[in-house]
């Protein structure tokens, strides 16, 4: 590394050459001396000095000076350019600079070629017309050589003195080419800004298309619930569960979701964007949805850690999870809704199931308190209370006649009494950890998340809900309003959650 072929460095080359450049340099300019001698001596010219001293009329020795001349000349032009290229090696021009002189005569300055061909002439010339008498020149030639003269020093006096101009021009062309230059490169430039632009408005409009698709999604969301609860239930439930101003709202909120859904790709812009997030913002807030659940927690008992709002949207969330038999059974449960046949399955119910839910009906467990040791009892029991006509047959079979009730009106109660406990009974399970669980997930990140209750702490808590009489009529009706929610959104495949969890965070 760092050596040629012959084991020398090229910093100890530099070394040796610069020990031996003056001595070389010295011999070289000895032997161009001899070299001159030699060729004087072989054309006979300066055998006798003296002669040539006194300017005589020798032809020859006029030719010997004019060459001597020359070759003065021809020395220092080389002198200069030695000279001139060491500075250029030592300043280490840059490229620009080097690429510039190949258009310069010999690579020098310009003008100095110039300068030495008139400073050639000058010296050679203005001796011979001043001694054309004693040259024995003739009149004709004296006149040649002066034309030589004057055209000479007039060309290069006339150049030197529009010097400037012509410099002032090539500056000019430089300029122009290095404008020219840079407009191309500037030109370029635009271009790839423009392209770069292109990809930025490209990725604007995609960005602005999908926070549209996003903003207006969620618009239609929000309409979807406020029109069932302002529109449908509206009407029926007490004022002051209806926030004032929701109708405006969302009348506002369809037109402009009206007039969104009519834009074409290229017409969607960042004020169409706000003005349908301005929308749901404003419909979010004057939603009844929110109000309707501070309302209907007043009827919420206490559920695990939660809080009232949040045990009742979580009822919400685990009935819009749970299948169609099962929420059917949850909105009976709830609403404390007549009895439907449809709701309890006899495949389902054993006979032991059936005695258990028989003890928790005082009117019928004091009633047939004798009839419970007789073989099938139950069973033909059973079947008369989930028939249509259970209340003509029971009537018949163990009315005034048999002392069993008081009343038929007694009969009726403690039928609805049974059919309730068989309904409870067989919707034990319809609520499992993972409904609760995912409903949970949803309201995470909100006042309303809380922990995990077990499914049988939100059985019992339905039962309250049923059995509370102590709940108000507005309570009431705000329960039942978010229990018919609960079913449009079901047919919409909208979680109910996710607009209370956006509207509590509104």
């Amino acid at each position: 590394m760092g050596q040629n072929a012959r084991g020398i460095s090229d910093k100890e080359k530099t070394a040796l050459w610069e020990v031996f450049k003056g001595p070389l340099t010295l011999i070289l300019y000895g032997i161009a001396g001899v070299i001159v001698v030699l060729a004087i001596k072989a054309t006979g010219l300066f055998q006798d000095v003296a002669g040539f001293l006194t300017f005589g009329k020798s032809a020859e020795r006029i030719a010997t000076l004019v060459f001597l001349v020359g070759l003065g000349f021809a020395a220092f032009l080389w002198w200069l350019c030695a000279r001139y290229f060491q500075l250029l090696r030592e300043a280490n021009p840059g490229e620009n600079l080097l690429t510039s002189l190949k258009d310069l005569p010999m690579a020098l300055p310009e003008g100095t070629v110039r300068a030495i061909i008139a400073l050639i002439i000058g010296v050679v010339g203005l001796p011979l017309l001043v001694f054309s008498k004693e040259l024995g020149l003739s009149d004709a030639i004296a006149g040649y050589v002066n034309g030589i003269i004057i055209g000479v020093f007039s060309y290069y006096f006339g150049t030197r003195a529009n010097a400037g101009d012509a410099q002032t021009t090539r500056q000019t062309v430089k300029m122009l080419d290095t404008a020219q230059a840079t407009n191309a490169t500037l030109e370029q430039k635009v271009n790839e800004l423009n392209g770069e632009v292109e990809q930025v408005d490209g990725l604007k409009t995609s960005l602005q298309a999908s926070d549209f698709d996003r903003q207006t999604t969620r618009l239609q969301e929000q309409l979807t619930q406020a029109e069932v609860l302002i529109d449908v239930l509206g009407p029926a439930l007490p004022k002051g569960l209806i926030p004032d101003g929701a109708g405006d709202a969302l009348k506002t909120a369809q037109q402009v979701l009206a007039s969104a859904r009519q834009l074409k790709a290229g017409e969607i812009t960042g004020e169409t964007v706000t003005q349908v997030a301005s929308a749901a913002e404003t419909l979010i807030g004057k939603s009844p949805l929110t109000a309707l659940l501070k309302t209907a927690a007043g009827a919420m008992p206490a559920l695990a850690n939660l809080t009232p709002a949040a045990g009742v949207a979580l009822l919400l969330g685990v009935a819009w999870r749970l299948g169609s038999d099962q929420y059917r059974r949850w909105v009976a449960r709830v609403l404390d809704a007549p009895y439907d046949p449809q709701l309890i399955s006899l495949g389902l119910i054993t006979p032991t199931s059936a005695e258990i839910a028989f003890k928790d009906c005082p009117i019928f467990k004091k009633a047939f308190a004798d009839r419970l040791q007789q073989p099938a009892f139950i069973s033909d029991l059973l079947d008369a209370v989930l028939r249509d006509d259970a209340a003509d047959r029971l009537w018949a079979a163990y009315g005034a006649k048999s002392e069993c009730f008081a009343s038929r009106g007694e009969l009726e109660q403690g039928l609805n009494e049974f059919r309730g406990a068989l309904l409870w009974d067989q919707s034990a399970s319809d609520i499992n950890p993972t409904q609760i669980r995912e409903a949970q997930a949803v309201l995470a990140g909100t006042p309303l998340a809380g922990g995990e209750p077990a499914p049988e702490q939100v059985n019992a808590a339905l039962r309250e809900i049923a059995t509370n009489s102590n709940a108000s009529d507005e309570q009431r009706s705000a329960l039942q309003a978010l229990v018919l929610l609960v079913g449009s959104l079901r047919q919409a495949k909208l979680d109910p959650l996710k607009l209370i969890a956006e509207g509590w965070k509104s």
